[in-house]
């Protein structure tokens, strides 16, 4: 579209509308506080009619459309891919795109619209616009240094803490599950809790192995497919448990979409996560 053409569409949108959306002055033009709200749901618009126009070519071509999966790092992974197994199998004909991301990144990559279904652990700190099934439970563990106290016992009592200083996962890669964590321990320790560092799970095991003072919680998944020498993987008592959930947009009218999230209630319904005894859901 011409320059001229564009500005009429503006200004008849901002007509229909009752607002200004730009300010134009000599220096250039920016958005009005109007704009600045508007902008996000016009975005999602464009968005929705490229999905639109992706979805009925894919059905009338027979290529059976296409479905960005983000998955997560570092937990619970048996139901996730089950319910991936069980989606190809049934739709085998839709393009399955995957990726990874920490839970943030995968619920801002939801929202903007580049993933459609993203896995996230914790719960909370969802956009209103972003919905969550709960498909499994995950459960934090301790590692500790082999010479450490903790490593003689079967499980370690969640008050015992109060003496250790803990390596934690950094919060900008999940603050709701963090924020779960910190409420769990304070709640243990009657808040008494000393953070020695805050580093991702990798780096915390190495911390443990070579600091031989610190002691780290970290996924129960994780801890089982990253063995670090040097360091010995024990239970807590009661074991800290968190949700493991897809999430994808409420209002996304994707048909295969729609197909996706049916799998996934099947899939949770059909092998629910067992009650784990001694486990407290973190809040």
């Amino acid at each position: 579209m011409t320059q001229p053409a564009v500005t009429q569409r503006i200004h008849a949108l901002e007509r229909e509308l009752g607002v200004a959306l730009l300010a134009r002055t000599t220096r250039g033009v920016t958005l009005t506080r109007s704009g600045e709200y508007f902008l996000p749901y016009a975005a999602r618009m464009v968005q929705i009619a490229d999905q639109a126009v992706r979805d009925l070519r894919a059905s009338t071509s027979g290529t059976g459309g296409r479905i960005h999966v983000a998955y997560l790092p570092h937990v619970e992974v048996a139901l996730p891919a089950a319910i991936m197994q069980e989606f190809r199998r049934r739709f085998p004909s839709v393009d399955l795109v995957t990726s990874f991301g920490h839970s943030k990144q995968n619920i801002e990559q939801v929202e903007r619209g580049d993933v459609d279904v993203a896995f996230v652990a914790g719960k909370g700190h969802l956009p209103p616009t972003v919905a969550q099934r709960q498909v499994a439970l995950g459960e934090m563990v301790l590692a500790v240094p082999a010479s450490h106290r903790f490593a003689a016992v079967g499980a370690v009592d969640a008050k015992d803490l109060r003496s250790e200083r803990l390596v934690l996962f950094p919060q900008h890669l999940n603050p709701a599950l963090l924020e779960g964590l910190m409420s769990w321990l304070n709640r243990h320790t009657a808040g008494s809790v000393t953070v020695d560092a805050q580093e991702p799970y990798e780096h915390g095991l190495e911390l443990v192995a070579r600091a031989g003072r610190p002691v780290a919680l970290v996924p129960r998944d994780f801890a089982a497919r990253s063995a670090v020498e040097g360091v010995v993987i024990r239970p807590l008592s009661p074991a800290p448990l968190f949700e493991v959930g897809a999430i994808y947009r409420s209002q996304d009218p994707s048909p295969i979409l729609e197909r996706f999230i049916h799998v996934v209630d099947e899939v949770t319904s059909a092998k629910p996560t067992p009650p784990r005894e001694g486990g407290e859901l973190m809040a």
